[in-house]
């Protein structure tokens, strides 16, 4: 007898058992389940367009909608279509599914595949709770092909407004429906003020918009889309002068000698016509008494003016037009002029510790009235400003001014570079009134470097004639300073004479660097010595005051064979 004839009756046997337990409800070891039972169906198919430009399904994004168990479509994958417009999902889990191809171009519209085309808005959100076009289902592991759709061909309205004499540009509001009016009644779309528009993925057709000027009463006006067109249409609105702002905003740069500068802002468009279309002059005021000269959009307060508020009417004209005035809100300047008196806690501290100097300014108002405002801290290289390009040695920071007109601001830690402390008053600008700035500036205090530690180290040790060895230079310095704070040079000798430098301004991201020496012609024994040479100061914009101090390291002797 064979072996397979033995084994025969206990496969029958496993049979008979698995049924068994299937019947009595026993528990059975699960089977692994199939590797293919999520994310591996894909969807493909086309894309066209009606319009007689054949790149509009160029780029069309297809996004796939799958049916949850609640009947609500949730947004899949979504991919772009081919130059061709071909397009294929991949990896997308079986169910029911419904396509919506998104139009990218001007001149076709959004359509779901085998429904209607979407006039009146895309869908928007991952989960809507209707989709149109029609469904069909995707197999677990195949591919649900031959999808296609032809978008429907649109047009382009673009709205220009001229007012009843002929002169444009001119503002106006339009509102208007993407779908024609012989189409059934689509959603109202309302445009922002502006003095043209591009109306686009308009149904061809004949379309009724309503229109109508700044402040001005709706008009109505029928215009006429066609596919894949870019009409132009003017729609007319009543010739006048209108503001856009009742009362224009005033700003205010305050000046240490008392004479502010106020300004309404020239470009800004105050009118429902461009500046250059109109005559635009000005008039100061002061305390509603016109002043004799400042017809100007900037005016320059002078003693007089302070304890009054100032004010300007801006007033546009036109030959054959109705002058039109509009009043800014007042303003008050500065009252007083003001003195700042920097004082230090001390005059010197070590690299690491200048946090413990404190910084005290004292603003005073020369009418001895109250200030209100910030203090702006700066420490840095002398004659360092933003535009020389040093700013990022200096230290910024700002405090408020106390009742007393005192603020005070603790140094940073690491403060290396301090040939100059300044405290800057500026004055909290408001319409009830408000002191001039000034500025003070204090002696340099020392910032004394901390003592360093310099190491060489060789390997190997020993090297033929005429070789170039390798060292490794390592500056540390106690107190926790950042190696590009170690700035300076490295000089290495052999025996007293220099074999070796690096000259770098300050360390690299770690605190050692790597050194190849001149080559060794003599046999012998050499002492290898490496110097550090702290920076003496900020010379250039690329040189750092050090802070550690200069040193050198113990010899280390390298033997040439």
């Amino acid at each position: 007898m064979t072996a397979s004839a033995i084994l025969r009756p206990w496969r029958r046997m496993s049979v008979i058992l698995v049924a068994v337990a299937m019947v009595a409800g026993l528990p059975l070891a699960a089977q692994p389940a199939s590797a293919t039972s999520k994310g591996r169906s894909t969807i493909s198919g086309k894309v066209s367009t009606a319009a007689p430009d054949k790149r509009a399904h160029d780029g069309v994004t297809v996004v796939a909608y799958r049916r949850t168990a609640v009947n609500r479509w949730v947004r899949q994958k979504s991919v772009r279509t081919t130059r061709s417009g071909a397009f294929t999902i991949k990896r997308v889990p079986a169910g029911t599914y419904r396509l919506l191809a998104r139009s990218n171009s001007w001149n076709a519209a959004d359509r779901w595949f085998g429904g209607e085309t979407v006039w009146d808005g895309r869908p928007s959100g991952r989960t809507l709770t209707a989709a149109g076009g029609k469904s069909f289902k995707v197999k677990t592991g195949k591919t649900s092909k031959r999808h296609h759709t032809k978008l429907a061909a649109a047009g382009e309205l673009r709205v220009t407004f001229v007012d009843d004499r002929g002169l444009k540009p001119v503002l106006g509001t339009v509102t208007y429906r993407r779908r024609a009016d012989g189409n059934g009644n689509g959603q109202w779309r309302t445009t922002p003020l502006d003095d043209s528009y591009r109306l686009r993925t308009l149904q061809p057709g004949r379309h009724t918009v309503k229109y109508r000027g700044v402040d001005g009463a709706w008009r109505t006006s029928v215009v006429v889309v066609k596919a894949d067109a870019k009409a132009p249409t003017s729609l007319r609105v009543p010739a006048s002068i209108r503001p856009l702002a009742a009362t224009p905003s005033l700003s205010v740069m305050p000046s240490a000698s008392g004479a502010d500068k106020i300004a309404v802002d020239r470009w800004s468009r105050f009118f429902n016509y461009p500046n250059d279309k109109l005559s635009i002059t000005y008039q100061w005021y002061r305390s509603g008494a016109a002043i004799a000269g400042a017809t100007g959009p900037e005016y320059v307060s002078t003693p007089a003016d302070r304890s009054h508020r100032l004010s300007v009417h801006v007033t546009a004209s036109r030959p054959g037009y109705t002058p039109v005035v509009i009043k800014s809100q007042s303003t008050a300047v500065s009252r007083s002029t003001t003195t700042t008196a920097l004082t230090l806690s001390k005059r010197s501290a070590r690299f690491g510790e200048t946090d413990t100097i404190i910084a005290t300014a004292k603003v005073t108002a020369a009418d001895g009235g109250s200030v209100a405002g910030e203090v702006r801290f700066s420490a840095g290289p002398r004659d360092c400003v933003e535009e020389s390009g040093c700013e990022y040695l200096s230290w910024i920071a700002y405090a408020d001014v106390n009742a007393s007109g005192v603020a005070t601001m603790r140094l940073p830690r690491r403060l290396s570079v301090v040939t100059q402390i300044e405290a800057s008053f500026w004055p909290r600008v408001s319409t009830s009134g408000f002191v001039s700035p000034s500025t003070a500036r204090a002696a340099p205090i020392t910032v004394i470097p901390r003592a360093s530690r310099t190491k060489v180290s060789l390997r190997p040790k020993s090297v033929r004639r005429g070789a170039r060895p390798k060292v490794t230079v390592r500056v540390t310095v106690p107190g926790g300073i950042a190696p590009h704070q170690i700035v300076g040079s490295i000089v290495v000798t052999a025996n007293g004479k220099k074999v070796g430098a690096w000259k770098a301004s300050a360390f690299p991201h770690t605190n050692k660097v790597k050194i190849t020496l001149k080559r060794f012609s003599r046999k012998g024994t050499y002492k290898i010595r490496a110097r550090f040479v702290a920076a003496p100061g900020p010379q250039t914009r690329h040189q750092v005051r050090s802070g550690a101090k200069s040193s050198t390291s113990k010899p280390v002797k390298l033997r040439v064979r």
